[in-house]
């Protein structure tokens, strides 16, 4: 029996988290039928892009509701790490560990009945319902996309090169996408001297969770504070101090860091010196500065995956589906 998006939509709750795919002709065509699969749609057959928070979320609720729905999540990481609550282990709270953070994708795809594959989507073919991996061939009767987002480096500083966006992508890691980011922006706090944390948010647009860079200049400042590490948190931020729950973050960083906290609203950052470990921004007035950082974490704009586009589903001027 053939489903409807808007069926599968009820079934899972979880509509903000994903986008159904339609299968049109005119978009998002492959190459040739493959002469073998390693999962084949049979009756009420959903495949899912994306192993996060959105597509496993959406993979259990369908099996919850309907267990006659064939479910299979393809995900190219082999280790899920989660996003949300990361920045409580980037502050070195006790009752957040690595270990808590991460567990196995097989495990949860055991309890709930659905089939997890691990393997980077190379082409999708809607017309033919068709998705090709890393790891084989499969067919879907509906396709539900929730591969996260990308980072717009090239966007957010255009004049800069591709080594350039590498070097600052690598030595000031964005930490937006779980995983190596995190362990690598984790190690430089665990090993940083007296010094500055400089904290930039996404410039423009909308990113993957709005109170994120401002929840993570507490987070830090309350490691700084712990540990007693002389230096300060540094956020230089284009916005002019209008950002998510600005005000019960301002709040609590004047009440517990006010001597660390350092918010810079209507910084507009224009160079990193990953060498001299430096970082160069206009104020809103105009005027350039340079500040020295013991670590830094910049976020550049967001915009969709990649898999979106390969869909064949347009997008718009801000990088996201239209």
């Amino acid at each position: 029996m053939s489903m409807e998006r808007r069926d599968l939509f009820k079934l899972a709750g979880v509509a903000a988290a994903v986008a159904v795919v339609p299968s049109v002709t005119g978009c998002a065509s492959g190459s040739a039928t493959p002469t073998s699969f390693i999962k084949k749609a049979s009756g009420k057959s959903v495949v899912i892009i994306g192993g996060g928070w959105g597509g496993l979320t959406m993979a259990k609720e369908l099996r919850k509701q309907d267990k006659s729905i064939d479910v299979t999540v393809v995900e190219k990481k082999d280790i899920f790490m989660s996003c949300p609550v990361s920045n409580l282990y980037l502050g070195g709270l006790e009752s957040m560990s690595l270990a808590q953070l991460t567990h196995d994708f097989y495990a949860p795809a055991k309890i709930h009945g659905y089939t997890f594959i691990q393997g980077e989507v190379t082409e999708i073919n809607r017309a033919g319902k068709i998705i090709n991996t890393t790891s084989g061939a499969l067919s879907y009767e509906i396709l539900v996309l929730s591969p996260g987002i990308a980072y717009d480096y090239e966007k957010q500083f255009p004049t800069w090169d591709t080594a350039k966006i590498n070097a600052v992508a690598h030595a000031c890691p964005a930490a937006l996408m779980p995983g190596s980011e995190h362990l690598a922006l984790k190690r430089q706090l665990d090993n940083m001297d007296d010094g500055n944390v400089i904290i930039v948010p996404p410039e423009s647009g909308k990113f993957r969770c709005p109170p994120a860079p401002y929840e993570r200049t507490a987070m830090v400042a309350n490691y700084i504070k712990k540990e007693g590490i002389q230096g300060k948190v540094i956020v230089l931020d284009k916005r002019p101090g209008k950002f998510a729950k600005a005000a019960a973050f301002k709040e609590a960083w004047k009440d517990e860091f006010a001597d660390i906290v350092d918010y810079r609203g209507s910084s507009k950052v224009t160079d990193v010196d990953t060498i001299a470990k430096t970082i160069t921004y206009t104020d809103g007035e105009g005027k350039s500065h340079t500040e020295e950082y013991q670590v830094c974490s910049l976020m550049p704009i967001n915009k969709c995956s990649p898999i979106t586009t390969m869909a064949g589903i347009k997008t718009n001027g801000a990088g996201f589906a239209a």
